[in-house]
């Protein structure tokens, strides 16, 4: 299935968020958000065109969004993963591919492991002081039905990874967000959310209780409810 730009769902809030299931081929992204359309951006000074944050985008999903959003020339895209120098390769091949420069499409400098609240701490604080506003931010690197594993924090993987480590970003990416007009943070979710449970008393599903569909719904389903938290706390604020 071609690319599906479901801005109309977005426009409903007026500052943040949205939260995205994504099955097999299809891909849910970006268009009318951008308002004003791709000839207005066009016609803007380089300074001026929207900042969208990436996670995740050296393959599948991630990167498939940053091509496109290249390739339509909606916004300049800052590529974010664990390793820089992967990121780096595929910024310069989009750029080959699309007859784009750096100011469409770059790696950040700073690495983000989203199973390091440490690394994610040190890659915001980074950010912030290179970008002073992120027009939107792209939740969309995780990992599915991996063995038990706990992280360096002591946190499921999955749940850290999907989850922890996008919530902490969020809240330290506020600042730039806050700055930019009418911003947006997309969540990519997963239809296995709906056979999700959040089980409070064992985040971990440790003591027998883990198997990696079951920490993946549960991570999913955090997704969410974080989204859908976020989203009524800025509608509060702007109304």
């Amino acid at each position: 299935m071609s690319l599906l730009l479901l801005w109309e769902l977005i426009s409903q809030h007026k500052t943040v968020i949205m939260c995205l299931g994504f099955t097999g081929a299809s891909l849910v992204f970006l268009r009318r958000w951008f308002a004003g359309g791709r000839a207005a951006i066009e016609a803007a000074p380089q300074r001026s065109r929207r900042l969208v944050l990436i996670t995740g985008a050296s393959s599948g999903i991630g990167l498939a969004a940053a091509r496109e959003i290249v390739r339509l020339r909606l916004a300049r895209v800052c590529i974010a993963c664990r390793r820089p120098e992967l990121g780096a390769i595929v910024a310069a091949d989009i750029r080959r591919e699309l007859g784009a420069d750096e100011t469409d499409i770059f790696a950040a400098e700073e690495p983000l492991d989203l199973a390091s609240l440490a690394c994610v701490r040190r890659f915001a604080e980074a950010f912030c002081r290179r970008h002073r506003r992120l027009h939107v931010l792209l939740n969309n690197a995780g990992i599915m039905a991996c063995p038990e594993a706990l992280t360096e924090d002591g946190f499921e993987s999955q749940l850290a990874v999907n989850h922890l480590g996008h919530f902490l970003l969020t809240r330290l990416l506020l600042g730039p967000l806050r700055r930019a007009n009418g911003a947006r943070v997309v969540t990519v979710s997963s239809k296995a959310h709906e056979w999700g449970s959040i089980c409070w008393d064992n985040l971990n599903l440790s003591g027998g209780k883990y198997t990696p569909f079951k920490a993946y719904s549960q991570s999913k389903l955090a997704n969410v409810l974080f989204t859908r938290a976020l989203a009524s706390k800025f509608e509060a604020i702007a109304s």
